[in-house]
């Protein structure tokens, strides 16, 4: 997992590299709102938290690329006292279209998930999933640029992979951000 974390961070400093005055790097942090569907299981969502890094590489003045690092807390409950839990080391590479240059924005892209730990708790029983090690999934969401370096975020994201093959389940994630840019 230690190359993987590697990698993102040399794919995040060699974006930098490319165009050094268009360059905004940040801290984000927030809510994740989590759930799973598919093969007839419904699930209810679980609430989480995701921490990361943006690098946001600004192309003309209404497109940027970012890409970002994030650890991700996600999973769902039953009603039958099931709690999944799954931990992904997450990276979202975002093309932002700014509706209004320089403020408020809509995010578009893919996000390749890496998975760092997996459980699920049954009646105080604790074990591990079957949880494939990468997801892929699509993310839409808003941006927002305040005063004083701060910005906000929400979004969804998709997942396109299957979470695990018997049975055939997606993620579903909602999450909000905030964060500081440097």
């Amino acid at each position: 997992m230690k190359n993987v974390f590697l990698g993102a961070m040399i794919l995040l400093a060699s974006i930098a590299t490319v165009n050094g005055q268009n360059i905004d790097f940040g801290l984000k942090g927030g809510l994740n709102l989590s759930s799973i569907s598919g093969s007839g299981i419904e699930a209810d969502s679980k609430t989480g938290f995701h921490a990361g890094v943006i690098l946001e590489v600004s192309l003309l003045e209404t497109f940027a690329i970012q890409p970002e690092v994030l650890y991700s807390t996600q999973g769902a409950k039953s009603g039958s006292g099931a709690d999944l839990t799954l931990d992904y080391l997450s990276v979202p590479v975002l093309a932002k279209y700014y509706l209004v240059p320089g403020t408020l924005s809509i995010d578009f892209g893919p996000q390749f998930s890496f998975l760092l730990d997996d459980n699920i708790n049954i009646l105080d029983l604790v074990a591990d999933t079957d949880a494939e090690s990468f997801e892929l999934g699509g993310v839409i969401g808003l941006g927002v640029k305040l005063p004083l370096s701060i910005f906000a975020q929400v979004r969804y994201v998709r997942g396109i992979t299957t979470l695990a093959e018997n049975p055939d389940v997606n993620s579903n994630l909602f999450q909000v951000s905030v964060g500081y840019r440097f």
